[in-house]
């Protein structure tokens, strides 16, 4: 027996209707939202850049050395550098962005590191190879850790509420191997991280470079080669 076929039968005009508008209402949205894109576009504030120069004392240089003799607190508001004027030591200056001369800090010679808190209301600092704290509105200084003499310097401000810093497991100890230690700033007992390789030829060196964020931090290892 044949089966019979019945042809689909069109969609009323009502409904033809509505689909054009469901259509043409897309359709409009798109234009609005490519419309609204490219005002935005062209109506945005290009970012601004400024650039800063600000001198240093007169007849003196900046000081050289592996680490930090140029820092800046988080805000941008306070500068600090280690500068020395001839064959005189180096010394810590401070430049607040609100005042008109860099001021040097006292009882910091012979300074050989400094790094500003993300606050700028306190700085680390290696004198003699040891690390020291500084209250900078009070000029009180506290030793935290006692570095080796043959190690790199490296010392940086956690986010996480720590000093890292880098100093062999021995301390004062010469051609040792450097590991990474943390800290808190109001002092303590200093916690081992990280121990370095043993001398094979030469020892290992660890050093904390940057705090990504609260659980990580970047460390750069290496050895000097003979030559």
């Amino acid at each position: 027996m044949p089966i019979a076929v019945v042809p689909a039968s069109p969609p009323p005009a009502r409904q033809a209707t509505r689909h054009n508008w469901t259509l043409y209402g897309m359709v409009g949205l798109i234009v609005l939202a490519a419309a609204a894109l490219w005002f935005f576009e062209q109506n945005r504030t290009p970012a601004k850049t400024a650039r800063l120069s600000i001198p240093l004392p007169a007849g003196h240089v900046l000081q050289e050395g592996f680490g930090h003799t140029l820092t800046i607190s988080d805000d941008g508001q306070l500068i600090g550098f280690i500068a020395r004027q001839g064959s005189q030591v180096p010394r810590l200056w401070l430049r607040r962005l609100s005042e008109a001369e860099p001021k040097v800090v006292p009882d910091t010679e012979n300074l050989m590191y400094a790094q500003l808190s993300p606050d700028g209301t306190q700085v680390l600092m290696v004198r003699g190879r040891r690390l020291f704290l500084m209250e900078l509105d009070k000029g009180v200084q506290r030793m935290l850790a006692e570095l080796g003499t043959g190690i790199p310097l490296s010392a940086l401000w956690g986010k996480d509420g720590y000093i890292y810093f880098a100093a062999p497991e021995v301390a004062g100890s010469k051609d040792q191997p450097s590991c990474l230690w943390r800290t808190r700033p109001e002092g303590g007992t200093p916690e081992l991280l990280l121990k370095g390789h043993a001398p094979n030829p030469m020892p290992e060196y660890i050093l904390p470079v940057m705090v990504v964020d609260r659980d990580r931090l970047l460390i750069s290892t290496f050895r000097y080669t003979e030559r």
